[in-house]
């Protein structure tokens, strides 16, 4: 039987309890001391004896070991008093040990809570980060009343909560590299801005914060990291409303300057009322500014651009009237000078030039009205030209300074111009006196100052009349 139990405890060093009873049947074997030492020892090891309390756990085991082998001699008193001793030095393990276990847990916790507090779990996950932070606390309440296995429990579950918090955390932390990326993008744009100069202090506190953001987030303190780059964020919304305000207030200087040209010009008593209204709206504009008050600025500097645009609008068509009506006005002469009808084509292209500008006018294109008033007037000038010449020659006529040539002269000028409207002239260039519209007229018209009639009649190959 001694071989026997030998073998049992070098193997196992603990008596299976179903021997124990076999041999109780016969002995006076100690069960309970045996099997309440081998519970005590379990008990320590659970909580780190070996680490905190190696001594007394090392004693226990022993003493255990020790009852056994009593036991195996069969000194049943020994083995129960040698089982004693190994509980008492269980307990002692465990009573020293179990302060020390229970405060490693929390440390433990307090670190993967702080851990989670940086990667800002606080943000990512909030209701096991709070978890968290409320079952450590019970933990380090249930320590300080001196419920060491209560604290270290906590501390665990605190520890758990701390940890998944982290990792719900980390995967957001693609959006913290969107959100710096995009920080940084506005900072590029604004440096790159011509106004950049006028910002600077604005962009270096950007820059400085963002650069922090970065480094911490390098360092997976995203907390930090957050903090920062709101601290980023702030200086760069600083920075982009100073440099509109100072784009809006260069806005505003140059309407002004619009709006004084305008009012120099011709005609701008027709549009006084809307220079006025687009003054007070610049001064309201600059007085916004001035109160941070961007959005009423911008309405102002709006209304203000509106009217600039209705006043130009409004002269031009002003403009066009006033060559149309001056065009008229000048065929109207034309026509009561032209008695004989002699340039009644002349005078019905020159009516048909101011009825398109007329239609022009109608659809709000009044450059292109004001060019077809032009044209009208060239021609007509033309035609009032000529007829002065006819007055003057007639005049001399009478006074008996010209001759009877001036029948035969008539009378070529109209087989010319009969002829030139069925025949085409060839420009000819030469180192003097080379062909111009002016020469061309008088060789084909006999009237130098009907030049405008080719130019109207072939602009689509003169650029320039005046070559």
């Amino acid at each position: 039987m001694k071989k026997f139990m030998s073998l049992i405890q070098k193997k196992h060093l603990v008596f299976p309890v179903a021997a124990l009873l076999f041999f109780a049947c016969q002995l006076d074997v100690p069960v309970q001391e045996m099997t309440d030492a081998r519970a005590a020892i379990s008990a320590a090891k659970e909580v780190n004896a070996g680490k905190y309390s190696p001594e007394e756990l090392k004693k226990a085991e022993s003493m255990l070991l020790q009852s056994h082998e009593e036991l195996a001699d069969e000194d049943t008193d020994a083995a129960k008093a040698s089982a004693l001793v190994a509980i008492e030095s269980a307990k002692n393990a465990e009573k020293k040990s179990l302060p020390l276990f229970a405060q490693d847990k929390i440390t433990a916790a307090d670190e993967k809570y702080n851990e989670a507090e940086k990667l800002y779990a606080a943000k990512f996950s909030p209701e096991k980060f709070g978890r968290a932070g409320e079952v450590c606390t019970g933990a380090k309440a249930a320590y300080d009343a001196a419920e060491f296995r209560k604290a270290a429990a906590l501390a665990e579950e605190a520890e758990t909560l701390a940890r998944e918090a982290s990792d719900e955390a980390l995967q957001n932390e693609s959006s913290l590299d969107s959100e710096l990326s995009d920080a940084g993008s506005r900072l590029l744009v604004l440096k790159n801005d011509e106004m950049a100069g006028s910002i600077e202090q604005e962009l270096k506190s950007a820059a400085g914060a963002l650069t922090l953001a970065n480094d911490a987030r390098d360092s997976r303190d995203f907390r930090t990291a957050y903090s920062e780059l709101d601290k980023a964020k702030a200086a760069l919304d600083l920075a982009e409303t100073a440099m509109h305000k100072k784009k809006l207030s260069a806005e505003i200087t140059s309407l002004r300057e619009k709006l004084e040209n305008v009012k120099s010009s011709k005609n701008s008593q027709a549009v006084a009322e809307d220079l006025d209204n687009a003054m007070l709206q610049l001064n309201g504009a600059e007085t916004a500014l001035e109160q941070d008050n961007i959005s009423d600025a911008e309405m102002r500097i709006n209304i203000a651009k509106e009217l600039l645009e209705g006043t130009d609008t409004k002269l031009k068509k002003h403009s066009a009237d006033e060559a149309l009506q001056n065009a008229e006005n000048m065929l109207a002469s034309a026509k009561e000078k032209d008695s004989s009808g002699k340039y009644k084509e002349n005078l019905e292209s020159a009516e048909s030039l101011i009825r398109e500008g007329r239609d022009l006018t109608a659809d709000e294109k009044y450059t292109e009205a004001i060019n077809k008033a032009d044209e009208a007037e060239i021609l007509i000038a033309a035609v009032l030209a000529s007829l002065e010449n006819e007055s003057a020659t007639d005049v001399a006529v009478s006074e008996g300074t010209s001759d009877t040539t001036g029948d035969t002269a008539a009378s070529d000028t109209e087989t010319t111009e009969t002829e030139a409207k069925e025949n085409y002239y060839v420009v000819q260039w030469r180192k003097k006196n080379t062909d111009c519209l002016w020469r061309i007229s008088g060789k084909v018209y006999n009237d130098a100052s009907l030049w405008p009639i080719i130019y109207l009649a072939n602009r689509d190959q003169i650029k320039n009349p005046d070559l």
